[in-house]
């Protein structure tokens, strides 16, 4: 028998056999023993990978109402800040992104080329978190509406 066979939790043993007075789970000390052998009681939690359901497909509608609360941001309304905060885009999206000159259209596109990607609209507003600042009132507008949407996990903004 090996030596460590005597203390060593047994891999047959059911969770129902073990009697919690053999470890410490009771003192409140850490299990003495090695992780692979403890008892269920000490065994630390597993961390388990939350898995978020991908949206449902936006509807136009849905994807105006992004579209016309990105209208309202001011770094947005200017062609040429525009453009920086498309380039400003993770390399793979802001490629993918054609500004076509009148605003409405141009984030209309924008929205379009985000839901495309997991990260897509999460990299834009990042982007224009930095560049208008939390206390922009349509830039939480957006942020709002994204969430409901599921678009948005609400962690964004500790990035």
């Amino acid at each position: 028998m090996a030596p460590w066979s005597a203390w060593c939790w047994p891999a047959r043993a059911s969770a129902s056999s073990w009697s919690p007075g053999c470890c410490r789970s009771g003192s409140g000390l850490p299990c003495c023993r090695p992780v692979w052998c403890r008892p269920p009681c000490c065994r630390p939690a597993v961390a388990r990978a939350t898995h978020r359901p991908a949206p449902a497909p936006l509807s136009f509608a849905q994807k105006m109402a992004l579209a016309r609360l990105l209208e309202e941001i001011p770094v947005l309304q200017h062609p040429d800040s525009r453009q920086l905060v498309i380039q400003s885009l993770p390399p793979h999206i802001s490629r993918m992104v054609n500004p076509f000159g009148p605003l409405g259209l141009d984030m209309f596109g924008l929205i379009r080329t985000g839901l495309e990607y997991d990260d897509g609209i999460a990299a834009l507003y990042r982007v224009l978190l930095l560049t208008e600042g939390s206390a922009s009132r349509p830039l939480r507008a957006f942020r709002d509406l994204a969430e409901s949407l599921g678009l948005l996990t609400g962690t964004e903004d500790n990035r």
